[in-house]
């Protein structure tokens, strides 16, 4: 592993405490702000913080943010994501 990818890794490790923490107290947009920060300043380098934004939204059925991450994640990772009402289905 590069030195850039452990800094990275770190990096969302942190983010995504103090995200479960905001989230965990009901203040989701920041949480999700914290997320989108992260991606937007490290990029698209671990499929990690679209996954836990897309459970954000899920759990707000906030379907159009679902959807536009759904697609970053699938366009940067090549990862097939299930759409908003098929999220936690098994088997999909």
């Amino acid at each position: 592993m590069s030195a850039y990818s452990t800094i990275t890794s770190q990096d969302f490790l942190n983010a995504q405490e103090q995200a479960e923490f905001f989230a965990s107290i009901g203040e989701y947009d920041e949480a999700i702000g914290l997320l989108q920060q992260h991606i937007a300043e490290v990029g698209p380098v671990s499929p990690l913080p679209y996954l836990k934004l897309l459970e954000f939204f899920y759990q707000l059925s906030r379907s159009a943010p679902f959807e536009q991450t759904r697609q970053a994640l699938q366009e940067h990772f090549n990862i097939d994501v299930p759409v908003l009402s098929h999220y936690h289905e098994p088997g999909v």
